[in-house]
């Protein structure tokens, strides 16, 4: 059984109609100011087609300077989901992205709107790292078309293993600047016994633990503050943050 990750990737962004090599500096410089915004890997993957994961956002800073710091994932037209730690501090003209590819390229069919609220999980920050999911409400909503689509959502306590996929604007290795285009991966999905020897108390029930194939990765961390999704009758269904 397949199934889909959509990462939450931290990224820098900007909408240009082209490359511009001194605003991709100015990007670069940003990350490597602050590079604990950035921590999300793509390691041993490659470009995504285009479009590839219609249900992935960038969210992202407001200004001509915009800078994606976390992935999101469409719930509705209305409304996404991302990590509770995204939204922590989340900045007054915070938005989302959808349809988007390249960082430093203007497709054209990019849909750009402002997060008008958001909800972090009451529990969120009690307890290790558990429940760090948040719901954000758009301004406005999304048109939905072949770029731009929901995630569906799975059963209640349905589980899944096997292979998966992640996708974002990680980094391609340890220690390298996050990607400027849409980057995805294969990972596994790792048994909860598995998880819980190598976390132990880190981890809880509603937790699922991923990665990389071991021809491709000897030593992986944790997949923190990943979607997880899976293929079911040709919908993508996100299983976990």
């Amino acid at each position: 059984m397949n199934k889909v990750i959509s990462a939450l990737f931290f990224l820098v962004a900007t909408a240009l109609a082209k490359p511009n090599d001194g605003i991709a500096k100015r990007i670069m410089d940003m990350r490597l100011m602050y590079p604990n915004q950035f921590d999300g890997r793509i390691v041993g993957g490659e470009e995504a087609e285009p479009n590839a994961f219609p249900y992935q956002l960038s969210l992202r800073t407001g200004g001509l300077l915009s800078y994606h710091f976390c992935g999101a994932s469409i719930y509705d037209e209305k409304t996404a989901i991302t990590a509770a730690h995204c939204c922590r501090n989340l900045p007054k003209n915070a938005k989302v992205v959808a349809g988007d590819h390249s960082q430093l390229s203007l497709e054209g069919f990019e849909q750009r709107i402002r997060v008008k609220s958001y909800v972090i999980h009451p529990d969120f920050g009690t307890s290790g790292v558990n429940n760090d999911i948040c719901i954000l409400h758009l301004e406005k909503p999304l048109k939905f078309n072949d770029k731009v689509a929901k995630i569906a959502m799975p059963d209640q306590d349905q589980e899944f293993e096997g292979e998966a996929v992640i996708s974002g604007w990680g980094t391609t290795y340890s220690g390298a600047p996050p990607s400027f285009v849409l980057r995805w991966a294969k990972v596994n999905i790792v048994s909860k016994a598995e998880c819980q020897n190598a976390y132990g108390s880190l981890l809880d029930d509603s937790m699922i633990c991923a990665a990389a194939p071991v021809h491709e990765c000897k030593t992986c961390d944790l997949m923190n503050g990943h979607h997880k999704m899976n293929h079911i009758e040709q919908s993508q269904v996100q299983l976990a943050l």
